[in-house]
């Protein structure tokens, strides 16, 4: 997936109706936009948090104020369809990550450990019954 930073800086209404175009539908950027299957693109802000005495306060307060601009800049949609914000992008990230686990990660794992359990076993057998009790 795509991320597109830095929305926060978007003052010209032009640029916010273009970025909101790419992020729905980046095949309409004249033949030069990239969609990207299965997880697309997802706009983000970078506001600076002020006065936050600890990171959980910053976060809260970057959460809050990010969701702010977009609705500033008309990307009320966006937020809908969790295509803006860091909680969208969390939520991609999340989705990619178990995607890969379950396709990826695990079936390698677990072939791997059987191939181990099958080597260990053979090795067990080489070493002949074991001593009587």
């Amino acid at each position: 997936f795509g991320v597109f930073t830095h929305c926060d800086e978007l003052a010209a209404p032009g640029l916010a109706r273009k970025l909101k175009e790419w992020v729905l539908d980046p095949s309409k950027k004249h033949g030069q936009g990239k969609v990207l299957e299965p997880y697309g693109w997802v706009a983000t802000t970078n506001v600076p948090a002020e006065n936050c005495n600890t990171n959980f306060e910053r976060l809260q307060s970057q959460a809050q104020a990010e969701v702010g601009i977009f609705k500033k800049l008309g990307f009320d949609e966006l937020l809908t369809q969790g295509l803006a914000s860091h909680g969208a992008l969390v939520s991609r990230l999340n989705t990619a990550f178990v995607r890969h686990l379950k396709t990826t990660w695990v079936p390698n794992t677990l072939q791997r450990i059987c191939e181990e359990q099958g080597k260990l076993e053979f090795e067990n057998a080489k070493l002949g019954m074991p001593p009587a009790h």
